[in-house]
């Protein structure tokens, strides 16, 4: 009936050895309340979490539920149906196992998630209480034996580290049944939450038992005036834009930035359209600018302060977003003084089912998912038809250089200090536009990403890197197998050849998504390479 509305979605994440056998209850009770107006509309996805996940990535690598759900299915379903895609049209939510994994992908992935609830959740806090809690079955299938395994996926010391990102832009709930054994767990949990300052909701249902519907029955209205208040701030807007746009968090800071506010690393705020060139529109922490008939979207954050500040450009890999993979990044980078910028590029969730951004209706490349190379060669994965205009392609380069030239043109920009930072197919568009443009940037980091030996794929080619004059930062996993690490040691090759100034950080053990897994070395190692070539002052 109303088909140029997008709607926000609860992710669901089931108990162990959940199945889809109760879905059909719990999608009619939400029929019945949005038909009554109890709830808004919103689209309810459950979440495959196999009989006992835990919602990690197996440390033996078969079930990689983590990843799968928040890489391939979150970015499928933004794809496809007309969703919210941006933190704000998302909660997180499941039932025992599940809510635990809700609460640490709440917690670990901030970024994603505006929302959490946590339904009588197996909140094991630590090592030895999972290991005790089914013989050590899960103990040993999911975390290998290993207590360091375990603890890296702690949801306590997740909700711990990053509670200054969640405070004051997460709406959470945790509930438990007054009869179910895990009411002890949960009401520490709820402690561990006021300890920290996090605003929640905490209830104990009364004769409730350790079942989702007994929990939800005996919430009642309460129940969905939770859902309106997590997506409250989330208005429906019509598709056909160029991006989604929930309410803007206007001067919303997190605690963690403004407790540690200093002259060097001022809190992040909504950016202000000091100067709006031509095209230009900004909302809050979201813009849109067309020129004509290109048109392109994106996230903008400033620090505080008149400036004049150094600028960053970030870009996302492939089936990410401005906001899913910008805003977490720019979210850091603006702590440390940086005006951040991220557009969508062609390869964005938001557009690989549907129309490219500004270049007009051709879907997805045909052919499927890229294909790995040969192993033991610099051959990059092999790309169906179409793909070569994803990554570093004309159109994306031209979203970056419009980025750098709207940026350039704030007054609180100093434009002779402006650098780039991309990951995976968000690298290629970093090094494509090092090439195309040499005396752009300060300079340059990706993590993930590389050159190809010839052009006609995503990466730019080895002859193109020879025209780099940029001091560029290079992190890899050393047995990625999206983007070869040769592709990034091929760069670096160039790059000595030519006296370019560089370094090549390999993470031994670790895979593609190093900007998550490695988060803090990563971040770490951007700041001190941007210091260094003086993008950041000392």
């Amino acid at each position: 009936q109303e088909k140029d509305k997008r709607y926000p979605v609860v992710y669901w994440l089931h108990g162990i050895g959940g199945a889809q056998t109760g879905v059909p209850g719990m999608t009619a009770r939400l029929t019945s309340a949005i038909e009554t107006g109890k709830t808004p509309p919103f689209l309810w996805v459950f979440v495959n979490g196999m009989i006992r996940s835990w919602y990690v990535d197996a440390a033996n690598g078969k079930y990689p539920v983590e990843s799968v759900t928040l890489k391939e299915l979150i970015p499928h379903i933004d794809a496809t149906y007309r969703t919210v895609a941006s933190r704000e049209g998302r909660m997180i939510e499941g039932f025992s196992m599940g809510g635990a994994g809700a609460a640490r992908w709440g917690f670990k992935h901030p970024e994603l998630f505006g929302s959490i609830s946590v339904l009588a959740g197996a909140l094991g806090d630590n090592a030895d209480s999972m290991n005790r809690r089914d013989g050590g079955k899960s103990f040993q299938e999911i975390y290998g034996g290993k207590m360091e395994n375990y603890e890296a996926e702690n949801l306590w010391k997740w909700t711990e580290k990053n509670a200054g990102e969640v405070r004051g832009r997460t709406t959470i709930r945790v509930a438990v049944g007054g009869k179910d054994g895990l009411q002890g767990t949960n009401t520490k949990y709820d402690e561990l939450l006021d300890k920290l300052n996090l605003t929640h909701d905490f209830d104990v249902v009364a004769d409730a038992i350790h079942s989702p519907n007994p929990v939800y029955e005996g919430l009642g209205d309460k129940n969905w005036d939770f859902y309106k208040r997590a997506f409250a701030q989330v208005a429906t807007p019509k598709s056909g834009g160029s991006s989604p746009s929930p309410k803007a968090e206007a001067n919303t800071k997190p605690a963690s930035a403004s407790a540690s506010v200093t002259a060097a690393t001022p809190a992040p705020v909504a950016a202000k359209a000091s100067t709006t060139p031509q095209g230009f529109h900004l909302n809050g922490e979201h813009w849109t600018y067309r020129d004509g008939d290109f048109e392109m979207s994106g996230i903008l954050l400033k620090p505080e302060g008149k400036g004049p500040f150094p600028a960053v450009l970030i870009s996302h890999g492939l089936g990410g977003t401005a906001e899913n993979f910008g805003m977490a990044k720019a979210r850091e980078m603006v702590k440390w003084g940086l005006v951040c910028i991220a557009p969508e590029y062609t390869h964005s969730a938001k557009f690989l089912a549907g129309a490219r951004p500004g270049a007009g209706k051709a879907g997805a490349p045909k052919g499927g998912a890229p294909k790995a190379g040969a192993p033991g060669t610099n051959a990059p994965r092999t790309m169906p038809a179409g793909y070569a205009n994803y990554g570093a392609s004309k159109e994306n380069l031209r979203r970056a250089q419009t980025c750098i030239e709207l940026v350039s043109k704030m007054p609180e920009v100093e434009k002779q200090r402006i650098a780039a930072y991309g990951h995976s197919m968000g690298g290629f568009v970093t090094i494509g536009l090092a090439a195309k443009e040499p005396d752009l940037l300060k300079a340059a980091a990706f993590s993930g990403s590389g050159v190809a030996p010839q052009d006609g794929f995503p990466a730019p080619s080895v002859a193109a890197a020879e025209k780099i004059h940029t001091p560029f930062l290079m992190m890899h996993g050393s047995v990625d197998n999206t983007v070869r690490p040769s592709q990034s040691a091929s760069l670096k090759e160039v790059l000595d050849k030519n006296k370019v100034p560089n370094e090549r950080h390999v993470f031994e053990g670790e895979n593609h998504p190093i900007d998550q897994t490695k988060r803090e070395e990563v971040y770490a190692m951007i700041r001190a390479w941007f210091t260094k070539y003086e993008v950041l002052k000392p």
